[in-house]
């Protein structure tokens, strides 16, 4: 058996979480199996600490799979890549063109780099971080 598809680690739910309960006939199968009578403060914590655990339920059912994050975090890495790849190719006027482009805004006067560096140290922190 192969291992289920990985989920996000995130997910958003709609809808109430189940609720665990028992009858006294459950109960006594489960008391059974354990070999011993359970006392109400046992049967108590075992139903709030099961009802705890289900409370993620929702989430867990509704996770989607993280394929889709995965492409796009390829398809976004791509795209830097060419980026990347064209301003260090870029000369002339259509150079010039893009470093006033970048410098009007992609800058931030609170960072001692160049705008272009500033680009790409936030396009590197989204890609690796």
């Amino acid at each position: 058996m192969g291992r289920p598809p990985r989920k996000l680690p995130i997910s958003g739910a709609i809808g109430p979480s189940p609720e665990f309960s028992l009858t006294d006939e459950s109960w006594k199968k489960v008391e059974a199996a354990y070999g011993c009578p359970l006392s109400d403060p046992v049967r108590q914590d075992i139903v709030e600490a099961t009802n705890r655990f289900l409370a993620s339920e929702v989430f867990e059912r509704n996770a989607k799979s993280s394929k889709p994050a995965i492409d796009m975090v390829h398809a976004i890495k791509a795209a830097s890549d060419k980026l990347w790849t064209k301003f260090s190719m870029a000369g002339g006027d259509a150079g010039a063109f893009a470093q006033s482009a970048i410098k009007e805004h992609f800058s931030s006067p609170h960072l001692k780099t160049e705008p272009y560096e500033q680009l790409f140290q936030a396009l590197g922190e989204v890609m690796f971080h």
